[in-house]
């Protein structure tokens, strides 16, 4: 059916089957998308003047505008401090972009995430001012889905925590072994952003950034 629509209408078809790609790459497809689910994503994708929402296999959320397909992740956002430490109140569940990694970067998925007490602070907006909108969470573990051009220790399917500290790597305290005393170390999670932490569907961080689960450790206990 997609080359049927590739002879007529190329760039439809090119959408679609670059959605249904990125799907399979993150695991969220098994076996064949069924004739009717396709001829969904294709009546969607041919109106313009709407946000369509259909599932990611059918359970997350993703939107198709017009011929250019921007794919969707949840993730927990806010988009003010709360001083009164009424956090309810300001945290919302909203769709942002999927990461893409770039060169050194691994993305994996959210299997278990910890709270720390930075995601307090961050929340209060003090001591130190997070970037608005946020996404909280330093501490996270979860399967590798995607890797960078230039990464080499990590592959697909790896289960893997993250190490929140980062650092420059090139100082002369980094060099020696003291990256926590990097006058450029930021807290990944609670300095950084806007909307980069933990509290997603997908993480991306610096290879660097993260470690291999050992084996018989489970996501939560890393």
């Amino acid at each position: 059916r997609l080359n049927n629509v590739r002879m007529v209408k190329p760039d439809l078809a090119d959408l679609v089957e670059n959605y249904i790609l990125n799907l399979s790459v993150q695991g969220k497809i098994s076996g064949q998308i069924s004739d009717d689910q396709l001829k969904q994503i294709l009546a969607s994708a041919q109106q313009p003047k709407h946000d369509f929402k259909f599932n990611r296999v059918w359970s997350q959320e993703n939107i198709i505008k017009g011929k250019k397909a921007t794919i969707f992740m949840k993730a927990v956002v806010y988009r003010e401090y709360a001083p009164d430490d009424d956090y309810a109140k300001i945290l919302k569940v909203e769709d942002i972009d999927d990461p893409k990694p770039k060169a050194d970067e691994v993305i994996f998925t959210n299997k278990a995430s910890a709270l720390n007490y930075n995601d307090i602070w961050g929340m209060r907006g003090v001591p130190i001012p997070v970037p608005l909108p946020h996404v909280s969470g330093s501490d996270v573990a979860g399967d590798v889905i995607a890797v960078g051009e230039d990464v080499k220790g990590f592959k697909v399917g790896d289960r893997v925590v993250s190490h929140s500290n980062l650092a420059c790597r090139v100082c002369e305290m980094c060099t020696s072994g003291r990256e926590f005393d990097c006058a450029k170390r930021q807290v990944w999670g609670f300095q950084t952003g806007p909307l980069w932490g933990a509290y997603s569907e997908q993480i991306h961080l610096p290879e660097v950034n993260v470690s291999k689960i050992p084996e018989g450790v489970s996501y939560d206990e890393a």
